[in-house]
């Protein structure tokens, strides 16, 4: 995070935040005393090469007994071409009423049971991620999931963000003049909404915060990762166009000079 205060304030001080290629997420926070903290992250890395992993041979169902008290469940399971021979494989505890077992992934449907004919209805495996059967209720839950809270929510202090004015990310942006220089007249594309706002960079860039009264607000001194070198900013094409004159008008005071001190020699 960087401070930004009035330009005014900082005088010759008065600087920018260096800002290399990539897409951040901006927030903007008042301070005190007219004080602004400006915080990015979010550059967008390479997106790495992925591999589709092999399609898992086995599941695991878990099973509440609570509902049928079995002394030790076993689990039937089967599709329409195979089926893992009645009564199935015996499961193991989790705790409590809890039992779990690991089946091949390619059958759909199952049978929980005990001794003698106590037993489920044939039951349909979910295909929505539950895999969890409770006998008190008869249903499919997701093993681990945990009540919904109806507890109060605890409230939290958030920052303050700005909001008696618009504001503005402004400054040297991919090669052009938004809001400031050149285009100092207009609030450039990239406002601040709630206090954040997203900008990608398609080179490095500099940036400052601008009001909608267009007062500047400006970091301490250079700021940024790339804050050991000058800016790459070029100026508005007023300035360049001034600095392109003032180089013209001094190679051709250096060509009178050269005129003056080697004068053509008068004919014989």
């Amino acid at each position: 995070p960087v401070e930004l205060k009035k330009q005014s304030e900082l005088g010759e001080n008065a600087d920018k935040l260096m800002v290399p290629a990539g897409t951040y997420d901006f927030t903007l926070t008042a301070g005190e005393n007219d004080t602004f903290t400006l915080t990015y992250a979010g550059e967008q890395p390479e997106q790495p090469t992925t591999t589709t992993p092999p399609a898992p041979t086995t599941r695991t169902i878990y099973f509440d007994n609570s509902g049928k008290n079995f002394e030790k469940p076993n689990i039937y399971a089967w599709n329409g071409d195979s089926n893992n021979n009645w009564p199935g494989v015996p499961m193991e505890k989790v705790s409590g009423n809890i039992w779990k077992a690991d089946i091949d992934a390619a059958y759909v449907n199952v049978i929980f049971n005990g001794t003698g004919n106590a037993q489920t209805n044939d039951l349909d495996i979910p295909t929505d991620g539950k895999n969890l059967y409770d006998s008190s209720d008869e249903k499919w839950k997701v093993y681990g999931e945990q009540p919904e809270d109806t507890t109060a929510p605890v409230e939290t202090t958030v920052p303050p963000t700005p909001t008696d004015k618009d504001y503005y990310l402004v400054g040297y942006i991919n090669g052009a003049d938004y809001g400031i220089e050149a285009d100092i007249d207009n609030m450039g594309d990239y406002k601040f909404v709630d206090g954040k706002v997203t900008v990608t960079f398609t080179e490095t860039s500099y940036v400052i915060v601008k009001d909608s009264d267009k007062v500047l607000y400006m970091t301490n001194g250079l700021q940024g990762p790339l804050h050991d070198q000058r800016p790459c900013y070029r100026g508005s094409r007023r300035a360049q166009e001034a600095e392109r004159a003032r180089r013209e008008r001094r190679q051709a005071h250096g060509s009178r000079r050269h005129l003056r001190l080697h004068p053509h020699r008068r004919r014989e």
